[in-house]
């Protein structure tokens, strides 16, 4: 069953007299508790494609729905409601508030969702049970995007958006973060989209939308997708 569903939209944004079409015309569907990848270069769109999914952006045309509701035409209350509880959020530049702790960090999405995880189980979960009390600049870089990561997961939301999440990182810790987002959003019945430019991390997707230029350039599906330690880059 789909999960989530675009049907031709559209963000356009204006610059002086100019139209930019971020996104133009891009239709797919995603299904529930599925590992996908939103592949492309710098300036195809896919930042933005993941904002709109998130509710950080609303479309200029077109529907778009999750789980069953029409997001494109919620108000920003309802908006705001949908990202607090539904959406987790992980970035290339993990976004830790600096003088809390890991543990801290990551409780943080006890104060505003209704139905979150346990801190201290989901940082268990990445590896960290030793660094909890640790501050983000006592933390390795992968170690601080593992926070990230569970600070996303503890907010037990349907959805997990990645913004380049290894991009800062190098390619043997990059690994380790991939699989972490695998297992974990897979264990917890997660659906997880992943924005990058690199290509190979496609390979251990369910389902790949190419973009270029705001559209939708191709998609393919992996029945079998590889495994996270087959990847090089």
């Amino acid at each position: 069953m789909d999960f989530i569903t675009f049907e031709n939209v559209e963000r356009e944004y204006h610059v002086g007299n100019n139209v930019i079409k971020a996104v133009d015309g891009v239709s797919f569907e995603l299904e529930q508790g599925s590992f996908n990848v939103i592949l492309g270069q710098s300036g195809a769109g896919k930042t933005t494609l993941l904002n709109l999914i998130g509710g950080m952006d609303s479309p200029t045309g077109g529907r778009i729905s999750v789980n069953g509701q029409k997001i494109s035409d919620m108000s920003e209350y309802e908006l705001t409601e949908y990202r607090r509880t539904q959406i987790g959020f992980v970035f290339q530049f993990y976004n830790l508030v600096p003088n809390l702790t890991a543990l801290e960090n990551v409780q943080l999405a006890e104060e505003i969702c209704a139905d979150p995880l346990d801190a201290r189980e989901i940082l268990r979960r990445v590896g960290l049970e030793d660094r909890m009390d640790n501050f983000p600049s006592q933390l390795s870089g992968g170690e601080q995007q593992r926070v990230s990561i569970a600070r996303a997961l503890a907010k037990n939301p349907q959805i997990v958006l990645c913004d380049e999440p290894t991009g800062a990182l190098d390619s043997e810790t990059g690994r380790r973060v991939l699989r972490l987002i695998r297992d974990a959003a897979s264990e917890l019945g997660k659906t997880v989209i992943i924005v990058t430019h690199n290509a190979p991390i496609a390979e251990m997707a369910q389902t790949v939308l190419h973009m270029r230029d705001g559209k939708i350039a191709g998609t393919e599906s992996h029945d079998h997708p590889k495994d996270v330690e087959e990847i090089v880059w």
